[in-house]
């Protein structure tokens, strides 16, 4: 009975924990790691990788998302969600359409590798990871 009890309240302090932790999270440090996830990708996601100017690329999306950052810390949270949606979304996006032929956006940053290749496979992953955090930015709720 005693362990039973000291379980359950092991079980409800970790539930507080993560719930407290849940709570911290805001689009500023959402924002924080997509920013870490765009500098530290392989240079080979992007498309300036063919003509070695990659890192121009990283750092202005990494411009971009710190003044996207700036924004909501000066509570402008329409401009930023507007700058994330309109701006760094398009450039993050996957470069491929699910039935596997290229996309006719053309904004994406990221580059066309042949279809099912491992680099598209990486490409397809980086863009996942980075609209799964947008989206999480622009529906906090959903």
């Amino acid at each position: 009975m005693k362990l039973a009890i000291s379980t359950l309240l092991i079980l409800l302090m970790a539930t507080m924990i993560c719930s407290s932790v849940r709570a911290t999270v805001t689009p500023q440090s959402l924002l924080q790691e997509l920013r870490e996830l765009v500098l530290n990708v392989d240079d080979r996601v992007f498309k300036g990788y063919v003509i070695t100017y990659t890192h121009q690329q990283k750092n202005a999306l990494a411009r971009k998302i710190d003044a996207t950052i700036g924004l909501y810390d000066l509570t402008e949270h329409e401009e930023a969600a507007d700058k994330l949606q309109d701006d760094i979304s398009p450039k993050l996006t996957n470069p491929w359409n699910d039935d596997g032929t290229p996309s006719k956006r053309a904004r994406s940053w990221l580059y066309l590798y042949p279809y099912d290749s491992p680099e598209w496979r990486a490409v397809t992953s980086f863009a996942a990871q980075c609209q799964e955090i947008i989206e999480s930015i622009l529906t906090p709720n959903g």
